[in-house]
Protein backbone atom coordinates (compact mmCIF):
# COMPACT_ATOMS: atom_id res chain seq x y z
CA UNK A 1 0.00 0.00 0.00
CA UNK A 2 1.45 3.35 -1.04
CA UNK A 3 1.06 6.40 1.18
CA UNK A 4 1.13 9.83 -0.43
CA UNK A 5 1.46 13.06 1.53
CA UNK A 6 -0.45 16.09 0.32
CA UNK A 7 -1.39 19.46 1.70
CA UNK A 8 -4.98 20.00 2.77
CA UNK A 9 -5.12 23.02 0.44
CA UNK A 10 -4.58 20.88 -2.69
CA UNK A 11 -7.65 19.87 -4.67
CA UNK A 12 -8.72 16.29 -3.88
CA UNK A 13 -8.43 13.82 -6.75
CA UNK A 14 -11.21 11.44 -7.69
CA UNK A 15 -8.80 8.51 -7.20
CA UNK A 16 -7.30 10.05 -4.07
CA UNK A 17 -7.96 7.07 -1.84
CA UNK A 18 -8.58 7.36 1.90
CA UNK A 19 -7.86 10.94 3.04
CA UNK A 20 -6.73 11.63 6.63
CA UNK A 21 -5.90 15.03 8.10
CA UNK A 22 -3.14 14.74 10.72
CA UNK A 23 -3.01 18.11 12.42
CA UNK A 24 -4.25 19.58 15.67
CA UNK A 25 -5.80 22.61 13.96
CA UNK A 26 -8.26 22.79 11.09
CA UNK A 27 -6.74 24.28 7.91
CA UNK A 28 -7.41 28.02 7.89
CA UNK A 29 -9.91 29.23 5.34
CA UNK A 30 -11.22 25.80 4.34
CA UNK A 31 -14.70 24.45 4.87
CA UNK A 32 -15.38 20.82 5.69
CA UNK A 33 -16.85 20.02 2.27
CA UNK A 34 -13.85 21.58 0.48
CA UNK A 35 -11.35 19.26 2.18
CA UNK A 36 -13.34 16.03 1.64
CA UNK A 37 -11.74 14.06 4.45
CA UNK A 38 -12.42 10.50 5.51
CA UNK A 39 -10.89 11.05 8.95
CA UNK A 40 -9.33 13.79 11.12
CA UNK A 41 -6.68 12.19 13.36
CA UNK A 42 -5.75 15.00 15.77
CA UNK A 43 -4.14 12.59 18.22
CA UNK A 44 -1.47 11.60 15.66
CA UNK A 45 -0.19 15.17 15.20
CA UNK A 46 2.84 16.29 17.16
CA UNK A 47 2.36 18.42 20.22
CA UNK A 48 3.46 22.05 20.45
CA UNK A 49 6.39 20.98 22.62
CA UNK A 50 7.54 18.42 20.06
CA UNK A 51 7.27 21.00 17.27
CA UNK A 52 9.29 23.53 19.26
CA UNK A 53 11.98 20.96 20.10
CA UNK A 54 12.17 19.89 16.47
CA UNK A 55 12.60 23.51 15.35
CA UNK A 56 15.38 24.06 17.91
CA UNK A 57 17.22 20.93 16.80
CA UNK A 58 16.98 22.07 13.18
CA UNK A 59 18.46 25.47 14.11
CA UNK A 60 21.35 23.86 15.96
CA UNK A 61 22.03 21.39 13.15
CA UNK A 62 21.99 24.16 10.55
CA UNK A 63 24.37 26.25 12.61
CA UNK A 64 26.77 23.34 13.05
CA UNK A 65 26.73 22.50 9.37
CA UNK A 66 27.37 26.12 8.41
CA UNK A 67 30.40 26.26 10.72
CA UNK A 68 31.72 22.98 9.36
CA UNK A 69 32.89 21.74 12.76
CA UNK A 70 30.33 19.51 14.40
CA UNK A 71 32.47 17.91 17.13
CA UNK A 72 34.16 21.11 18.36
CA UNK A 73 30.91 23.08 18.47
CA UNK A 74 28.66 20.53 20.17
CA UNK A 75 28.86 21.88 23.78
CA UNK A 76 28.35 25.45 22.53
CA UNK A 77 25.38 24.35 20.41
CA UNK A 78 23.73 22.62 23.38
CA UNK A 79 24.16 25.72 25.54
CA UNK A 80 22.78 27.95 22.79
CA UNK A 81 19.80 25.62 22.26
CA UNK A 82 18.96 25.84 25.97
CA UNK A 83 19.21 29.64 25.84
CA UNK A 84 17.01 29.79 22.73
CA UNK A 85 14.47 27.48 24.33
CA UNK A 86 14.28 29.62 27.47
CA UNK A 87 13.69 32.72 25.34
CA UNK A 88 11.11 30.98 23.10
CA UNK A 89 9.19 29.43 25.99
CA UNK A 90 6.53 31.81 27.38
CA UNK A 91 6.46 32.00 31.15
CA UNK A 92 3.35 32.58 33.19
CA UNK A 93 3.51 34.97 36.11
Amino acid sequence: MAVRLKRAYEQPESSGGYRVLIDRLWPRGLKNDQVQLDEWARELARSRRQARESALLAQVATSLLERGSVSAELPHARRRARMTESIATPRCA
